[in-house]
Order: C-alpha cells, then structure tokens, then sequence
C-alpha cells in the first residue's frame, strides 16, 4: 500500500462512518453500543471468572468501569451534524 495515499483513505473511511452513524441504521447501532457500554461492562466486572481476566483487572484498576459507563453515555446521547 503506497502511505502517501494513507491520509486519503482515513478521510475517506472517518466521513463514510460519521455518514453511517448519523443513518438510522447507525443510531440504532449507537444505542445498542451505549447499552453494552453501560449496562453489560460494568456486570463484566463483577462476574468473578471475567475478574480473573488481565484486561479486566487492568480497567478495574484504572477506574474503567465509570470511563466506559461515561463513554457509553457520550454514545448514546450524540447526535450527528446536519453537515456530517
């Protein structure tokens, strides 16, 4: 892949993902992502299997249970611009 066409490319694909969120197709992926984000991480956490995990262990650390319940939010409440 020639890199002077790289820029190009993640233009291209970052308009054709804000085009697809903005689409009902996207607000209904948009809620379901804010749903997972908010009610099923969090549960993930306190499944004791799933604590054993390194990833899990290392969100638990950083306090990433509230970032992700706040990311979901963010998710679940954006809305599109009307130019995107």
């Amino acid at each position: 892949m020639d890199l002077r066409i790289l820029p190009e490319a993640i233009e291209r694909r970052r308009h054709e993902a804000l085009r697809f969120l903005a689409s009902p197709a996207g607000e209904r992926w948009r809620r379901r992502a804010a749903w997972v984000l908010i009610v099923v991480l969090p549960v993930a956490f306190r499944i004791p299997a799933l604590r054993r995990h390194w990833a899990l262990r290392l969100l638990e650390i950083a306090g990433g249970a509230a970032v992700l319940v706040k990311l979901g939010q963010a998710v679940r409440d954006w809305t599109p611009s009307p130019a995107g």
